[in-house]
């Protein structure tokens, strides 16, 4: 299960026993919703910066939308 709180902490964590697995600090604030796709997870702050990562909690990349985003 992957957690992303408005600060902008995204934490994987084990269903069975709410365990973490892994946390990555990513720059906030977050109001959208993560999304899962292909095996990656994409957060958008409310700056319009996209970070996706990897399942395994790698940073892939860093993209600038360039807009507000609130959701």
């Amino acid at each position: 299960i992957y957690t992303l709180n408005s600060a902008g902490i995204l934490a994987a964590g084990k269903p069975e026993d709410g365990s973490v697995v892994w946390q990555k600090r990513l720059a906030g604030p977050y109001s959208a919703s993560p999304m899962f796709a292909d095996g990656k997870i994409y957060a958008t702050n409310e700056a319009g910066v996209t970070h996706v990562v990897s399942a395994a909690g790698e940073v892939l990349s860093v993209n600038e939308i360039g807009e507000t985003i609130l959701a």
